[in-house]
Order: C-alpha cells, then structure tokens, then sequence
C-alpha cells in the first residue's frame, strides 16, 4: 500500500481504535497494529488501481467508555473535514456508533451498510451489543447483510424498526447490492464486521459463528458496493490478533482494507 506524506494530497485517510472498552472480549486493541504490519504483504490492488493513503495513526481509549466515545467521534468530525474517504481500524464494533455520528453532521443524506453475522440491536447488552439501535435512533438507512445469529428480541427490532436485511442462507452479492440499491441512497458508509467471514477463513475473532461468507465473495461484494455507490468510509471491526491461527485473520483484514482504499 501506497502512503501520502499528507492529508491534501492522499486519496483516503486511515485511522486506528485499538477499543477494547464496551464488550468482554478483550484483545481487539492489539488489531490495528497487527494490521498495519500486514499491509507490506500487498503491493498493487486486483482492480489495477493505486491509491494514496495518508495514515493519522491511532486513538487510544480513554480511562472509561464514554469518553473514548467521544474522543473518537471528535476525531472523525476533524478528519471528515478533508472530505476525503476514512478507513478506520478497529476496534471491538462500539467504534462504528460515534464514527457514523461524526459523519452524520458532515453529511446530509448517506446510507449504512451494515455487513456482520449478527444484527447488534440487542438492547443493554453491553455498549457494541446495540450499535444499530444508536443508529437507527440517528435516524440514518441502513441495510443489514449477512445475519446468521440473532436473538428474538434482535429480530423483533428489525421487524419493528423495518430495517432491510439479508440472511447468510440466503446471500449472494446480486441480492445485496439490489437490497442496498433499494433502500439507501447513493452515498454509503459500510461498516464491516470481521465474523460476516466465515471463520474457516478468519479465525481471530470474538465471535465465531459457523456458516459465514468466504473471502473471496466478502472481496467481491466490496468491489461491486464501491461499484455501484459513493463509498465515504469504512470501517473493518472485531479481529482479535490473539485469537488468530498464521495470521489469517489479520492479512485477510490488511487485504480487504488495501481493496477498498483501491476504489477512491
């Protein structure tokens, strides 16, 4: 990957949330780190396109929840002033909420796409268990891709709520695509959770959940989205380094980061 001496002159800004705050699976924090050393694996993206990456290092937590909350939504709302893509680097999945808030007031109309094997609308059940019901309460579209565990009250959110979603049962990336097409509009923020792959391909994670997507479709389904829509970030959320086997995990994340960079 190709990186920028400056923000003016990259193409897309990278930014890392080693947070463990907010779940009991700790290890999250050591990903951005892991991460970035996977990086020199990659030298020229699949679609033959290079892009400039100018990387603001990471946002450390803050001596408790709420205010590394804030500290990362302070971040966001200084970097989206550039008006350039931001890649972010999780991070357990409560970094998504403050993230997409920061955007909130710089954007006026964009959607969220939401890839994760859960729906994490599960009400109290610690700070990254209900990021989509902070942003639904924000009141932004957003469409879920990939569910394969939920809870009966998760499900009865979604119903409630209306919120489009596609099973893993049932995905393919044409149905994707046509399911955020319909629904949101051109601008998009994905925000993408690490155990929407299945876990013969990525390990290190908290969660692991059988029955998950394989690299090569979760690739493809990012190329298609950066495609067919306006990608104006993104974040790669829940690898935990210490749980991973050969660095599988880590180097599917530096290369997912490295593909998606390759469309702005």
């Amino acid at each position: 990957m190709k990186f920028a001496k400056t923000i003016e002159e990259a193409s897309a800004i990278i930014v890392g949330f080693p947070i463990d705050q907010g779940t009991e699976n700790k290890g999250t924090k050591d990903a951005p780190i892991e991460i970035r050393k996977a990086f020199d694996n990659f030298y020229f993206s699949e679609n033959a396109k290079e892009s400039k990456i100018y990387d603001v290092s990471d946002v450390v937590e803050e001596e408790n929840f709420e205010k590394t909350m804030e500290k990362i939504e302070e971040k966001i709302s200084e970097l989206v002033k550039y008006n350039k893509p931001i890649l972010s680097i999780g991070g357990n999945h409560s970094i998504t909420a403050p993230i997409v808030k920061a955007f909130s007031k710089e954007y006026d109309n964009f959607g969220i796409v939401f890839i994760d094997a859960h729906p994490d609308c599960q009400k109290n059940y610690f700070p990254f268990g209900d990021v989509v019901t902070k942003i639904v309460e924000m009141k932004i579209p957003i469409v879920m891709i990939g569910i394969r565990n939920w809870s009966k009250d998760e499900y009865n959110f979604l119903i409630e709520n209306k919120i489009p979603f596609l099973q893993a049962k049932d995905f393919t990336i044409e149905k994707a695509i046509e399911l955020a097409k319909k629904n949101l509009p051109n601008k998009v923020y994905i925000s993408f959770d690490i155990d929407f792959v299945d876990a013969a391909f990525a390990p290190g994670t908290g969660c692991i959940e059988p029955g998950g997507i394989s690299s090569r479709n979760s690739l493809n389904l990012l190329y298609i989205i950066g495609r067919n829509f306006d990608i104006i970030g993104f974040d790669l959320v829940e690898i935990n380094p210490s749980k991973d086997i050969n660095n599988l995990t880590t180097n599917l994340a530096a290369k997912i980061i490295f593909e998606v960079a390759s469309n702005f």
